[in-house]
């Protein structure tokens, strides 16, 4: 619905030149990108700006993280092959309760605070006025919307607004599933050579569509690119601006668009200037993570059973204490390496601090996002398993400008219409880090 909405406002700005229905387009747009995550951010916001007592923060906050240990507790038991319907019940029957409980609270909270009620149910998005005059000259926003057969394109600079349709095939969609592929599966089965021609021809081919029309607009600037659909797999960085003429491979050489751009990315453009609001200034510059995966640092407390296989993968990662120790060179900054390097150290002291840098291992749950998990050094304790749920994250308030995911598939997850990519990356900006850095592969 929303993009047949894009498509006929687009449609009729092609044949009125009016520009209302082009702002339309846009809106339209703005409203169907990551519009769960942005409405999730302002309640977050409304809470803390709502003139809500402490007592109640408290009483929310305690109940958010018992029902979230429970809905994990009860997922991990689900998928077992021989489930305890025992457990399963009691666990099902409590979180019901806390649910009750929480829903009561909200109720309470919305009907005694107007102001946290209006800030949680603002549904406004930003309006191209407005974001031209947020830009800076030296930035430019590329925002897409696609479908199976068209491809709407909105280019924001400080000049103004264009928008336009192009025609996609299935030669576009075969390049850009080839490309997904290749960086997240390679294989090189069929000869390097053969890979290179194949790599290049897609990559210029999806360069073609997705970035030639709007160089006239983006020349010379930074750019924010909102992709749409599986466009959000996509490192731009990595296209082709340039055809490819000769067969040997020579991937060092490639005319790559990051020799012609800076690129950033955004879930949209409400979202993204959303996050540059103000915050409380941290005390400390950087935080860098380098867990100890060779031995598991077990106290007394035994782990739950379902966790023995997670811990089962966890390979000592090569690199990853010179990785933060040389970033300690760069800027000032505290490492935590080994057995520092905990869960629970995370948690208690993140939010003071400027950067987040996570060198770690992840585990993706492709099945359910939110359980994904990065793993710290397992020195179990009673209140820490050693695994940072995507869900944890969104429980938790960070004062940091910039996370540095530095470790695999942050990125990646399972892709949502209109939401994109449900990663463990978009915990961390729900959490209130408005950049971060993550990978794909």
């Amino acid at each position: 619905t929303f993009l047949q909405g894009i498509q006929v406002a687009l449609t009729l700005y092609d044949k009125t030149g009016e520009e209302k229905y082009k702002r339309t387009a846009f809106e339209i747009n703005e409203r169907r990108k990551a519009f769960a995550l942005l409405a999730s951010i302002r309640s977050v916001r409304a809470k803390q700006f709502g003139g809500i007592p402490a007592n109640l923060l408290h009483d929310e906050n305690t109940l958010s993280k018992q029902m979230a240990a429970y809905e994990e507790m009860l997922y991990e038991e689900k998928k077992k092959s021989f489930a305890d319907q025992k457990k399963i019940l009691l666990w099902e029957q409590t979180l019901f309760q806390l649910d009750q409980e929480y829903e009561r609270l909200i109720r309470l909270l919305e009907h005694d605070f107007p102001s946290y009620y209006r800030l949680k149910y603002d549904a406004s998005v930003i309006q191209p006025d407005d974001l031209e005059i947020k830009l800076r000259d030296a930035n430019a926003m590329i925002e897409y919307a696609m479908g199976d057969t068209i491809l709407s394109i909105f280019v924001i600079h400080t000049g103004g607004m264009e928008c336009w349709h192009e025609r996609i095939d299935s030669s576009f969609h075969a390049s850009l599933k080839y490309i997904i592929n290749y960086f997240s599966d390679p294989n090189f089965s069929s000869g390097i050579n053969q890979q290179f021609r194949e790599y290049t021809a897609a990559a210029y081919t999806l360069y073609e569509k997705l970035i030639a029309p709007c160089n006239d607009y983006i020349k010379g600037k930074s750019l924010t690119i909102i992709p749409d659909g599986l466009l959000s797999y996509v490192p731009f960085e990595a296209l082709l601006s340039g055809k490819v003429e000769t067969k040997e491979a020579d991937f060092r050489n490639l005319p790559y668009l990051v020799r012609d751009y800076t690129i950033g990315y955004a879930h949209s453009a409400t979202l993204y200037f959303e996050g540059q609001q103000e915050k409380h200034n941290p005390t400390k510059s950087l935080m860098a993570f380098a867990p100890e995966y060779s031995v598991t640092l077990a106290q007394n407390e035994p782990a739950p059973s379902y966790l023995d296989e997670y811990r089962s993968r966890l390979v000592p990662l090569p690199g990853i204490k010179e990785e933060v120790d040389y970033i300690t060179k760069l800027t000032d900054g505290d490492l935590f390496i080994d057995k520092s390097a905990t869960e629970g150290n995370f948690k208690k002291y993140a939010a003071n601090y400027n950067i987040l840098h996570l060198a770690m291992h992840t585990l993706v749950d492709d099945d359910d996002p939110m359980y994904s998990k990065l793993a710290f050094t397992q020195n179990i304790d009673t209140t820490e398993d050693g695994f940072l749920n995507t869900y944890e994250i969104y429980n938790m308030r960070y004062n940091a400008r910039m996370a540095v995911l530095s470790s695999c598939n942050t990125g990646a997850g399972k892709l949502q219409k209109g939401e994109g990519v449900i990663s463990l990356a978009r915990g961390f900006m729900y959490a209130g880090c408005p950049s971060i850095i993550m990978t794909l592969w």
